[in-house]
């Protein structure tokens, strides 16, 4: 059974389709999954053969496909963020390590290459 509170991924996406995605998403101000969010529900409503009407509010979508979408862009906004911390972890350890690398140089002025420490 699905989780729906359990983040998914695509498999088989080619790399231009990626990026087609990342910059559509781009040019309308929007993350990538509010963009596919948008075009799934979208395209479903069109391929829908009989669209319940008495459910389906003024753009088009039913009450349950709204669900989804506010269930999914959330789940999206929690990924992204913690996309985002973890990647600025990354760059702390990453300044770190590049002022390591700059105090080893130093320590050496009688060479051109860094003296790397001993194993």
């Amino acid at each position: 059974m699905d989780n729906p509170s359990m983040p998914w991924s695509l498999v088989g996406i080619s790399d231009d389709a990626r990026k087609a995605v990342r910059i559509a998403a781009a040019e309308n101000d929007q993350t990538i999954g509010q963009w596919l969010n948008e075009r799934i529900l979208r395209m479903a409503a069109q391929e829908s053969p009989k669209p319940d009407q008495a459910a389906a509010n003024e753009t088009g979508y039913s009450r349950a496909a709204h669900e989804v979408l506010n269930r999914m862009d959330s789940i999206l906004a929690d990924a992204e963020q913690y996309s985002t911390r973890e990647i600025a972890s990354y760059l702390v350890v990453l300044e770190q390590l590049e002022e390591r690398l700059y105090g080893l140089e130093a320590t050496d002025k009688t060479d051109e290459t860094p003296v790397w420490p001993k194993r």
